[in-house]
């Protein structure tokens, strides 16, 4: 919540009053959060979509840089895993996009149980 406020002078540059205006930003603020997930995220699967994972290596990239010029080991590893699914294009010929689409959407959660939900 902001809070602003402001004199009311009268024509002679006297003291009025005060006007005092709240604004919520709590629906902004959530639809903010939405939107960063939405352009980080596959719509379909929810997971990481190619924005998101260029990102993270740029930042990873820069950070061993840093690392590296002051000599510290950095603070863990990271995974990658990169997965084909073999004749995926097969399913969405033969069963449509629907089924390709529930075939992502399986090897996604699949993924989820194992990895976790980050």
């Amino acid at each position: 919540i902001r809070q602003v406020v402001s004199p009311i002078m009268n024509e002679r540059a006297e003291f009025g009053g005060l006007v005092i205006v709240f604004q919520d930003f709590t629906d902004a603020r959530a639809l903010q959060r939405q939107l960063a997930h939405a352009a980080a995220h596959d719509a379909l699967t929810g997971l990481a979509n190619r924005s998101s994972f260029i990102r993270v290596m740029e930042e990873m990239v820069d950070h061993a840089g840093k690392a590296g010029k002051t000599g510290s080991a950095g603070d863990g590893e990271h995974q990658f895993m990169f997965i084909d699914l073999d004749h995926f294009k097969q399913v969405n010929d033969t069963g449509g996009h629907a089924a390709g689409d529930a075939l992502l959407k399986q090897v996604a959660n699949a993924i989820r149980r194992v990895i976790g939900p980050d």
